[in-house]
């Protein structure tokens, strides 16, 4: 969630003061660090992951997913 939130904040920051400002890539590059971060800790959790790491080889449980 911070990392949908620091991209959001950072294309909005590009947006008004546009692009070339160093604060709004810092926020993005930031944000998607984050997002990258949450995708491999996703994976590789040995919880309940969000994001499961293999594909369910159930069919009756592949259906449910899509």
């Amino acid at each position: 969630m911070v990392a949908g939130a620091l991209l959001i904040v950072g294309f909005s920051e590009a947006a008004d003061y546009g692009f070339h400002t160093p604060r709004a890539y810092a926020v993005i590059v930031v944000g998607a660090v984050f997002f990258c971060l949450a995708i491999v800790h996703f994976l590789t959790t040995k919880r309940v992951a969000i994001i499961p790491a293999v594909r369910p080889r159930d069919k009756s449980r592949l259906s449910a997913l899509s």
